[in-house]
């Protein structure tokens, strides 16, 4: 679902991409690190909608721009809003996530909670300094797949798909590298949405470099579905990778050597250990939470473990 490049009103555009009769916390002139920009003025209406769109059926992701009332002012983030009933402490779950990915060496650009820890504000990777836009494609489009193929399939093709289309002034091992160490902390942290399209590359112009693009949409997913698995395959299963499985995919599928998967997995184990000891945080940042902080403690820790098995 797109809107065209137009302004609506706020009030309108909530209705026609939330439905009508539902509320929805849009004001983020609380959100803690961004009181100063005061990104949507409470006396302000107009806004510039680059698009918004569903990137998954139940996760309602709003893309936009504000407009200066003195100039255009490109001020991009991705507002992200979830169901608190369906998904409670969803954001935070989300923010922790993306804070354990940094913390394993990924590229995560900056990302904040707002007060009442329902909506997540999250930087956008595709805008330049001009205020013009990067070439986004997903692992999805890159196959010549329909989105709703993104679950169809398996790491190795997707692994296969980036590698034919990056060409990095840091080598293709290099970006390789960071695909496998963003697919291995999506494993430890047991997110069982790592699709085709939460994957992609970004690219200025077609005939020069394309990088993969920075780790986005990482969330605990069995903290809300107890049995969830991986979204694709990898050896054929969607079985929760041991340690061996994984740097055997780094080795055979992302070009690394034995040693370097081993520090890689190594180094993701340890920032999400590092970071398992904020999940306290996500009952304060969300206070209808319940026990999400607590599940996710547990799955990460699942996780961590699997790290010291070898199975297969």
């Amino acid at each position: 679902m797109e809107f065209p490049h137009t302004g609506y009103r706020v009030k309108d555009a909530c209705q026609r991409f939330f439905g009508l009769g539902k509320e929805i916390v849009f004001s983020l002139d609380h959100v803690s690190d961004l009181n100063e920009t005061r990104l949507i003025p409470k006396t302000s209406h107009i806004f510039s909608f680059r698009h918004i769109s569903v990137l998954s059926e139940n996760l309602p992701i709003l893309k936009y721009e504000r407009i200066n009332r003195d100039r255009l002012k490109k001020f991009p983030h991705i507002v992200k809003s979830f169901d608190p009933a369906k998904y409670p402490g969803l954001a935070a779950n989300e923010l922790l996530c993306l804070r354990a990915a940094r913390r394993a060496g990924l590229d995560v650009r900056h990302s904040d909670i707002a007060r009442d820890g329902r909506v997540l504000v999250i930087e956008r990777f595709d805008l330049k300094p001009d205020g013009t836009y990067l070439a986004f494609e997903d692992g999805c489009a890159l196959a010549g797949r329909l989105s709703r193929e993104k679950y169809e399939g398996s790491y190795e093709q997707l692994a296969g798909t980036l590698a034919a289309v990056i060409r990095s002034p840091n080598g293709t091992v290099a970006e390789l590298g960071r695909f496998f160490r963003s697919l291995v902390l999506t494993m430890v942290v047991r997110n069982g949405d790592a699709h085709r399209k939460n994957f992609g590359v970004i690219y200025d112009d077609a005939t020069g470099d394309v990088m993969l693009a920075p780790t986005f949409d990482v969330i605990t997913t069995t903290a809300y579905i107890r049995q969830d698995t991986m979204a694709l395959t990898m050896d054929g299963t969607k079985r929760w990778p041991d340690r061996r499985r994984l740097e055997r995919f780094g080795v055979r599928h992302c070009q690394l050597t034995p040693a370097a998967a081993k520090v890689m997995v190594a180094e993701v184990a340890e920032a999400v250990t590092a970071v398992s000891g904020d999940l306290a945080d996500v009952a304060e940042f969300d206070r209808e939470a319940g026990e999400t902080g607590a599940l996710m403690k547990s799955a990460w820790a699942e996780g961590v473990a699997s790290l010291a098995r070898a199975e297969s």
